[in-house]
């Protein structure tokens, strides 16, 4: 179930990604199977921006 509109919502999001107009700040890459040092890194601060989870 999503809410009406969330579908042109996320089209535009994903445009203005491609067109470099929005820029999403990834502090760190961290495997599935390495959660924990993810969780870790973030509770110690000095991270700034989104942790990106690999599988």
């Amino acid at each position: 179930m999503h809410a009406p509109g969330s579908c042109a919502r996320l089209a535009h999001l994903a445009k203005l990604v491609d067109t470099d107009e929005l820029r999403l700040r990834i502090a760190g890459r961290f495997p599935l199977d390495d959660i924990r040092t993810a969780h870790e890194s973030f509770e110690a601060g000095g991270l700034l921006g989104k942790a990106l989870i690999t599988f």
